[in-house]
């Protein structure tokens, strides 16, 4: 199956689909999935997760295979790090691509 193309490079929104910001202004998916990456403790995959930090920051953008979308998946339901909403707006926005 070929690979999907995903753009992170979106707002955070949330509850009411009001854009969430911190002290930077809005979070934007893609760097705040590539710093969550980066800050996890990874033991399978390390090169590939660090290439798509690397990616995301640089386009916002990961093409992923199956195999690759549920290891993202997987990544996002179980990281400790990550709000309920965060995870949800992030699994949300890879079921509509």
């Amino acid at each position: 199956m070929a690979n999907q193309k995903f753009d992170f490079k979106k707002p955070l929104l949330g509850a009411s689909d009001e854009i969430v910001s911190d002290e930077n202004g809005p979070v934007i998916l893609n760097d705040f999935l590539s710093k969550i990456i980066m800050r996890s403790n990874i033991n399978d995959s390390t090169i590939k997760f660090f290439d798509w930090a690397l990616e995301l920051v640089k386009s916002g953008i990961l093409h992923l295979d199956p195999t690759d979308q549920d290891t993202l998946k997987k990544f996002i339901e179980k990281n400790p790090q990550l709000t309920v909403l965060v995870k949800g707006r992030l699994i949300e926005l890879m079921k509509v691509a």
